[in-house]
């Protein structure tokens, strides 16, 4: 199985109409799936940006102007986590990726919640707020 340890040094970021500086952090990345992962790993990341030609991730607790005036090959932006995870919606947390919407199924930021569980368990959901699926 694959981990990722992040220990992000966040930076301060300002951008127009901001009203407070938000809590980021720029690191490697060799692809948009990595990124995803990697702001899975970090707890108050709520948004992330991938910049395919430069191979960097950008991930904070929300949108932030990451590139200056570059553009992303790929943006997204993950909804606010909350405590609906298991709702009768077809999807409760989505993942907006180039205008397309994903499903995100799963999310682990500590070890809180053991994910060595039956099949029936995967099925139905599992989890609390921060680490869950779907």
């Amino acid at each position: 199985s694959c981990s990722y340890r992040l220990r992000p040094s966040p930076e301060i970021h300002t951008f127009a109409g901001a009203t407070a500086a938000a809590s980021s952090s720029q690191v490697a990345a060799r692809s948009f799936i990595e990124c995803a992962t990697l702001c899975t790993a970090w707890k108050t990341c709520r948004w992330f940006d991938f910049h395919q030609l430069h191979q960097r991730c950008c991930m904070a607790d929300r949108p932030i102007d990451c590139w200056g005036s570059e553009t992303s090959e790929t943006r997204s932006s993950f909804d606010e986590l909350t405590d609906t995870c298991y709702s009768t919606e077809p999807c409760p947390k989505q993942a907006v990726v180039e205008d397309s919407r994903y499903c995100v199924f799963m999310q682990r930021v500590s070890n809180s919640v053991l994910f060595n569980r039956t099949w029936a368990e995967y099925e139905s959901g599992f989890g609390n707020s921060e680490n869950w699926w779907m």
